[in-house]
């Protein structure tokens, strides 16, 4: 050992051309990892996160332009987790009109309650204006995500309904008042395309990054809508519980599902241990099986 770093300090010392070249070789290396390896990977990181923030948002607007078009026979759970028919979307939009209020009462930035042709463009524009948004990172985006996107954008849903709404309906006395009579099932075939768009942009988030926070909190949902077995549901939650965002959901959830699959020890050991530590009390418990229609009748005095 001693002979090869004498040999070594030799070589250094005798060296003119090649040590100086090799240490600036490694200088080199170093400097480009630090100052521009890390921060390439910090980036495309951060781009990553945003990219999926703005394609959940997309997805929720798709939701609502479906649920604002139809009547209340098609809730957004069923939306989420059913493949809908055409039918069944024609149906739901017969006698919908676009100059009622939206079934679920919203207010307007005016004040006003929302009528239907005025929320469906709205969630339209919005749509519009996020996939201007992704597309500014077009280097960094998968071709079957801008696919996707330009697909919902070529909807022609989006500029029919739009230019009916900006050339019909006219302000009257702080009401919008349209000049004709038309409901939604004029785009019950538009609805359907944008159902099938929801699929397929959801179904390419669960694929590309399963595991992304984000996108574990959307497949949670799921369960809430009978997409996924309990089993499935309680391990996504589990995974989910581990992020600080949804860790007060994830685990009110795991103590519900272990609950009503007999696992009462686990639920129990997991309640006491998140009510303990302040993260939740025995309220939360109680209000997620109130409106747990399925589970709403479990006896609670179980988990105490």
């Amino acid at each position: 050992m001693e002979y090869i770093i004498s040999e070594i300090r030799n070589w250094i010392d005798e060296s003119v051309f090649f040590y100086p070249l090799l240490l600036s070789l490694f200088s080199a290396i170093i400097f480009y990892f630090f100052f521009s390896v890390l921060p390439q990977k910090r980036q495309r990181k951060n781009i990553k996160d945003h990219v999926i923030y703005l394609i959940e948002r997309i997805l929720f607007h798709i939701m609502f332009i479906i649920q604002d078009s139809v009547n209340k026979n098609i809730d957004q759970f069923t939306i989420r987790s059913k493949d809908l028919t055409s039918v069944q979307l024609k149906e739901a939009t017969i006698g919908v009109d676009l100059n009622q209020y939206v079934k679920n009462t919203r207010m307007n930035k005016e004040g006003r309650p929302t009528k239907v042709a005025e929320a469906v463009v709205g969630h339209i524009q919005e749509n519009n204006r996020l996939s201007e948004l992704i597309f500014r990172y077009i280097i960094h985006l998968d071709t079957k995500l801008v696919e996707i996107i330009n697909e919902a954008l070529r909807n022609s849903m989006n500029e029919s309904l739009t230019n009916y709404y900006k050339s019909n309906m006219a302000r009257v006395r702080d009401e919008t008042q349209s000049n004709v009579k038309r409901d939604m099932s004029i785009y019950s075939d538009h609805l359907y395309r944008y159902h099938i768009t929801y699929r397929k942009l959801e179904n390419w988030l669960f694929k590309k990054y399963p595991n992304h926070k984000h996108v574990l909190r959307r497949k949670y949902f799921h369960f809430f809508s009978d997409k996924l077995e309990l089993k499935k549901g309680i391990k996504i939650a589990a995974k989910l519980q581990k992020y600080e965002d949804y860790q007060k959901e994830a685990v009110i959830f795991l103590i519900k599902g272990y609950a009503v699959t007999d696992k009462l020890k686990k639920a129990k050991k997991i309640a006491k241990k998140y009510i303990e530590k302040g993260l939740i009390d025995f309220n939360d418990i109680e209000i997620t099986f109130k409106y747990d229609d399925k589970h709403k009748d479990f006896d609670l005095e179980k988990l105490k």
